[in-house]
């Protein structure tokens, strides 16, 4: 993004399409705008494509934040095992419900214990 913006004060013909990119990349922008204003430039003859047909109503940032990445998962600290499986022998937990408490997939959970027990 900062070469673009470095770029505008030199640009003549392509300068509305790097405007209109650096505008998407700051979240100024939904991506249906930005492809607006890459259609004008090639019913301007600025711009050597076809009209672009795509829907992005979104702008960058919310999109990627509509994205469903995978969930990040942690370790548990070793004292958090040892709480855990003393919790599991008097409590009588499953590795469902101490992974609830932990913040954490079962399979951590059942793993740390193979891990460090």
């Amino acid at each position: 993004m900062l070469v673009l913006k470095s770029m505008l004060p030199f640009l003549d013909k392509k300068r509305s399409q790097v405007h209109g990119a650096v505008s998407y990349l700051e979240d100024k922008i939904s991506g249906d705008e930005f492809i607006k204003v890459l259609n004008e430039a090639v019913i301007a003859k600025r711009r050597s494509s076809s009209i672009i047909g795509a829907q992005m109503p979104y702008t960058k940032g919310r999109a990627k934040g509509m994205r469903n990445p995978r969930p990040q998962s942690r370790s548990l600290k070793r004292e958090e095992v040892k709480e855990a499986k003393q919790k599991r022998d008097t409590l009588g937990l499953t590795y469902r419900e101490l992974a609830k408490i932990y913040g954490v997939n079962a399979g951590t959970i059942h793993r740390a214990f193979r891990l460090y027990l």
